[in-house]
């Protein structure tokens, strides 16, 4: 089957149910699939998490949810995942989606934040989601995980010799 893996704490902004819906449209074509949720603690939404949930239940034995991962088993999934998404409605970076490129697995990703090397969909549309996971999946639409990598690392290279820069002058 194909591991789908998403992070982010159950609040509108992380468009889970647009995630789900797009899963379960993907589960006819890929009966084998499964998606992980990575629940992070930082914000919480019980009513939004209860819709979130509410939909989990029409596919349950194929979509987990978990919580409070090291770092080095949130690493394992993300490098055993086919797919990463990262479906928020507004971000500033976008680390998560950084760290899968890294782990080499392809991102589906909105257009808020960081987007380089990722295939976007649109905030809240669970079919562009659906067609978008569906192409990766079936490598019609091609990310060069290679050099998104290579791109990555020579910016975290120039950042880190920036700050340490800063940090030299004070």
């Amino acid at each position: 089957g194909k591991l789908i893996t998403t992070i982010g704490p159950f609040h509108h902004w992380y468009d889970f149910k647009t995630i789900v819906r797009a899963f379960l449209l993907l589960k006819h074509e890929y009966p084998q699939a499964g998606l992980i949720i990575v629940n992070m603690l930082f914000t919480q939404d019980s009513e939004y998490e209860k819709e979130v949930k509410a939909l989990i239940k029409k596919s349950p034995r194929d979509i987990s949810v978990i919580s409070n991962l090291e770092q080095k088993m949130l690493f394992s999934i993300l490098r055993n995942s086919n797919l990463f998404i990262r479906g928020v409605a507004q971000e500033s970076f976008g680390i998560s989606r950084i760290e899968a490129l890294l782990m080499g697995t392809p991102v589906v990703a909105t257009k808020a934040g960081e987007t380089r090397y990722m295939v976007l969909y649109e905030y809240g549309n669970p079919n562009d989601l659906y067609k978008k996971m569906k192409a990766v999946l079936e490598g019609k639409i091609k990310i060069d995980i290679n050099e998104a990598q290579a791109f990555f690392r020579r910016m975290a290279n120039e950042n880190l010799r920036r700050i340490t820069d800063i940090y030299r002058n004070i």
